[in-house]
């Protein structure tokens, strides 16, 4: 509480300026945690409009992203589009108790080749295939179906890109 030394019965001018003050600032708070909410309801009727569309696209990928012998057909070629896709979906569709298909997934991110040698990350119009690899790390090293030494692994790699993106990008900014 704050006390400007104003009798309870009459408000000075000071003491309903710091009153103002704070309304106005509770007000903003308010104001900014119920626009979040707002929106956070707005995307999540987008969100459940769409998997209601294409229910039958998303339910098919999500057998195959949980599917072992479909997870063990990747390759290791992450210059590769369609196989960056195809893991960046596997690990967002990935069920959080499916230990086998996790662990296909572990054996291929971290047979890849290795990241500091991967000369493609540092070309300037590499922004996608970067955004891509990094999405793909972090995705990994937070999912649940891993078990935590195999996320400490994810992590590792995910620190070796972002130091190799950290100083291509030094280099390109020179």
């Amino acid at each position: 509480m704050i006390r400007l030394g104003c009798s309870p019965g009459n408000l000075c001018a000071d003491c309903f300026c710091v009153v103002v003050v704070v309304v106005v600032v509770v007000c903003r708070r308010l104001y900014w945690v119920t626009s979040c909410w707002i929106c956070s309801r707005f995307i999540g009727a987008l969100v459940e409009d769409l998997a209601r569309k294409n229910y039958h696209v998303l339910r098919e990928a999500e057998i195959k992203a949980n599917d072992l012998a479909t997870v063990r057909a990747l390759t290791t070629n992450l210059l590769d589009p369609v196989t960056r896709c195809q893991l960046n979906i596997y690990l967002a569709l990935l069920h959080s108790t499916n230990v086998v298909c996790s662990n296909a997934l572990f054996n291929t991110l971290t047979c890849l080749e290795p990241l500091h040698q991967c000369a493609a990350l540092t070309l300037p119009g590499s922004v996608r295939l970067r955004e891509e690899i990094l999405l793909l790390f972090t995705m990994a090293a937070n999912h649940p179906a891993f078990t935590f030494s195999q996320r400490q692994v994810l992590l590792e790699k995910l620190m070796v890109v972002q130091r190799i993106l950290d100083c291509s990008d030094k280099v390109m900014t020179v």
